[in-house]
């Protein structure tokens, strides 16, 4: 066979089994429209999410308002994704919003408890390294705070009982760095009562067997829960029950009658706060042998009712 013949049989070969590199002048032939456009379709859904996330004139100041509105509006994945770029700053104001948002996507979807898992424990760690003596933000405070309580709780409960002393310390800094915080003060109101409410068996079988709970007292729980009720602008019917209870505790019968009362007056809106009206039904009955007045134990009370 001659050198020419070999040299066509080889090309021929080739353009048979790889057509498209058999020559390079060789025209590519259009790509059909159909694929043109979702081609495109695709680029400008991607600018527009480049444009979005990515906004080359926005600000961070800019940057948290949009996604505090997202927020209000319960766009959690969407704030979650606009902040997430932005949580390598080590920004304080950042972090505790992704950690925020983290936690609210769990208490509001019913999610796998491995996704939710994760998803504290990246709000979590997120905060571990931010949540420090020296930092000012009481917002970071609170959010690990409520991490802290929520990672411990799936862990088990010698995690979550060895974790209170955590959880009390940042919620205490959160509250004395911005005393306004609605739910700072619920939730440190609520936790001291708890743990003040622990009776001397449960305290020690917890010490035994899992470590020493925080001690606390009554009188810090009224204090944290009672400046709840001046700052929340309607009546809590848990609240309400626990400042009553709060009061019993410290024999203040007479603020406990008022404040059982008028929880007894609110319409429950789930089985949880059906609970707190029973229980607070049953306790002013045990307070009906106290006949003491109101100027005797509860002089000048100020006492109003909240629409």
């Amino acid at each position: 066979m001659s050198k020419f013949k070999y040299g066509v049989l080889v090309k021929t070969l080739i353009n048979l089994a790889w057509p498209y590199s058999a020559s390079a002048c060789m025209k590519v032939a259009p790509m059909p429209t159909y694929f043109r456009s979702n081609d495109q379709n695709k680029n400008a859904t991607s600018n527009e999410k480049f444009a979005k996330y990515w906004p080359p004139s926005k600000s961070v100041e800019e940057i948290l308002e949009e996604a505090d509105r997202l927020y209000e509006e319960k766009n959690y994945i969407q704030v979650y994704e606009i902040l997430n770029r932005l949580k390598y700053n080590n920004n304080s104001n950042v972090k505790w919003r992704i950690a925020r948002v983290l936690y609210q996507a769990t208490v509001d979807n019913v999610l796998p408890l491995d996704i939710e898992r994760e998803m504290i424990n990246e709000a979590y760690e997120l905060l571990l390294e931010e949540a420090t003596i020296d930092n000012k933000n009481a917002n970071v405070h609170k959010w690990f705070a409520i991490a802290c309580d929520c990672r411990h709780r799936l862990l088990g409960l010698e995690h979550r009982i060895r974790g209170y002393h955590t959880v009390l310390k940042h919620l205490r800094l959160a509250c004395e760095l911005n005393p306004d915080d609605v739910t700072a003060c619920y939730l440190l109101g609520k936790l001291c009562f708890d743990m003040a409410d622990l009776g001397g068996l449960k305290r020690l079988i917890a010490k035994v067997l899992y470590g020493d709970p925080p001690d606390c007292n009554f009188e810090e729980a009224y204090k944290y829960l009672s400046r709840f009720d001046q700052l929340f602008e309607k009546n809590h019917l848990a609240s309400l029950y626990l400042l009553g209870k709060t009061c019993y505790k410290l024999q203040q019968f007479y603020k406990a009658k008022y404040y059982l009362s008028i929880a007894c007056y609110i319409t429950p809106r789930s089985e949880c706060e059906k609970n707190y009206v029973c229980r607070a039904k049953q306790l002013l009955v045990k307070l009906e042998k106290y006949k003491l007045g109101k100027d005797v134990l509860f002089p000048d009370c100020g006492c109003r009712t909240k629409t």
